[in-house]
């Protein structure tokens, strides 16, 4: 999909994938390259300054965990972006993990029990150090059976479902 991308992510995980996805070697892993910027759209606002930076014709891509039930700065998110800037609804797409990017990895990758498997951690916060560092994400990833068209497939429970899940409109065509 050409165009411009701008990918609002949630932390430094999901920024190290994407950039990894965004560079594939292998284009069936491919996604469509953008800014990306770490900014937690369920915690953090995006200024009416920032949304009137985004230009026309620019898709705005809010990746983002699941797990706490929380959509109200979402919500002022998105309507903050419509209000000062050019875009609509249509031009904002939702990548929601269940619940978690480790989950999502674990859920995506077909030799996988757990997230410590993949680079060989005991608990989140050591995998999460280990994974921002690692330099050959998406090899890695296909050593354990992942799936990109299973990544960030699934419909999150309330209160999100009702925001559709997009990354599908990411991925490039080969």
């Amino acid at each position: 999909m050409a165009g411009l991308y701008h990918y609002f992510v949630e932390g430094e995980c999901e920024m190290v994938l994407l950039k990894a996805l965004m560079h594939a070697e292998d284009a069936s892993y491919g996604i469509c390259p953008g800014k990306i910027e770490i900014l937690n759209v369920l915690y953090q606002k995006i200024s009416p300054t920032k949304a009137r930076t985004i230009k026309k014709g620019t898709k705005v891509v809010f990746v983002f965990d699941t797990d706490i039930k929380k959509i109200d700065l979402l919500e002022d998110n998105i309507e903050t972006i419509m209000n000062n800037s050019s875009l609509n609804e249509e031009d904002i797409i939702f990548v929601q993990s269940v619940s978690s990017l480790e989950d999502e990895l674990v859920f995506a990758c077909e030799r996988l029990v757990n997230i410590g498997e993949l680079l060989g951690t005991k608990g989140r916060e050591e995998f999460k150090k280990k994974f921002i560092k690692h330099r050959d994400i998406v090899p890695k990833l296909k050593s354990v059976g992942f799936q990109i068209n299973k990544m960030w497939s699934r419909i999150p429970s309330e209160p999100f479902s009702s925001f559709a899940q997009g990354f599908r409109h990411l991925t490039i065509k080969k």
